[in-house]
């Protein structure tokens, strides 16, 4: 018996662009995702009972940030990428605001990170005091590696810290998702497997995370990240796997 139910392409919300980076709004049950690529991205959200129907009525964010990776902590903050105007380009970094926020156009969002380095798919645990992100910063294993912050009693953030070479590789770690501060989920490219980006989970035991180990269930001979989970063993992911409708597409599956 397999772990996992195969996975099933949600239709009602791929199109034939890039359909990607779920995340989940639980107080409110509702399920935001990104389409589009560069300045035609557009961050959506529909309740997760739609899904079960034939007919999905999306809606856009207003926000002019346009937020990307979004997730939701038990504090009423949100944490999320966006693209934002640097010294020198255009840069993409972690954010947060208030959650109500997402849907007014002029939100006020606050940088948790402030550097030049590419930073990207913010990962938080419930609390949102522990962060794990995707960067290109110096002192990695390789292209895109996974590193941590937390917060500290003064309401600052720790200094970037790499997670280790049990993760990282000479290839590219992104994606991670986060469940109850021990259990990882994260994609690279690095570690071999089907295809190209693998889903992984790592456990943290006694501080330290463990070697990975791939999800053979629901990996593809193609490219396979943005994995989450909810607590009822629901998981969405993206794919650009064949028979999909173009480019990256939302894909469902469960933990039977």
């Amino acid at each position: 018996m397999t772990e996992w139910v195969i996975p099933q392409n949600i239709e009602q919300l791929n199109t034939a662009d890039d359909d990607f980076a779920p995340g989940i709004y639980s107080k409110k049950s509702l399920l935001f995702y990104t389409t589009g690529k560069g300045s035609r991205r557009i961050t959506k959200y529909c309740g997760l009972s739609q899904l079960d129907k034939h007919t999905v009525s999306p809606q856009s964010l207003p926000m002019r940030q346009k937020p990307v990776f979004l997730r939701f902590t038990n504090n009423d903050r949100v944490i999320f990428s966006a693209s934002f105007l640097g010294e020198r380009r255009s840069q993409m970094s972690v954010f947060s605001t208030n959650q109500d926020s997402l849907f007014y156009s002029n939100s006020a969002i606050t940088p948790l990170i402030t550097d030049d380095a590419y930073n990207s798919h913010p990962a938080a645990d419930a609390t949102g005091s522990t962060l794990i992100f995707s960067s290109n910063r110096a002192g990695g294993f390789g292209g895109l590696d996974l590193w941590i912050i937390t917060k500290l009693a003064d309401n600052t953030w720790s200094e970037p810290e790499n997670i280790g070479e049990n993760i990282n590789t000479s290839g590219n770690e992104i994606t991670p998702f986060l469940v109850n501060g021990d259990t990882l989920y994260f994609s690279s490219n690095g570690m071999g497997g089907k295809g190209g980006y693998e889903i992984m989970i790592s456990i943290r035991d006694q501080g330290i995370w463990q070697p990975p180990i791939p999800l053979t269930d629901i990996n593809s001979e193609s490219d396979d990240s943005d994995f989450i989970i909810l607590p009822d063993n629901r998981a969405f992911f993206c794919s650009d796997r064949s028979g999909g409708k173009g480019g990256l597409d939302l894909y469902m599956t469960k933990r039977q």
